[in-house]
């Protein structure tokens, strides 16, 4: 934190996310409700991202939403 700025400084290979938040608590309770949505889609062995059949279904509902 800088002069009322935030500047993040990262390399990333796919994809990242950071949340700032000026409310003690707040990284605490996201990353409660992070894990606790975790649980529930791992509840589910949908895993597209190990299992190709998975990854395979992913892709078929991504062509028909484009029709």
């Amino acid at each position: 934190m800088s002069g009322g700025f935030v500047e993040i400084r990262d390399r990333v290979s796919r994809a990242a996310i950071y949340v700032v938040a000026a409310k003690t608590g707040e990284r605490a309770r996201i990353e409660t409700q992070r894990q606790a949505l975790i649980a529930r889609e791992n509840a589910f062995g949908f895993d597209p991202a190990g299992t190709p059949a998975d990854l395979a279904v992913l892709q078929e509902m991504a062509r028909t939403a484009e029709k």
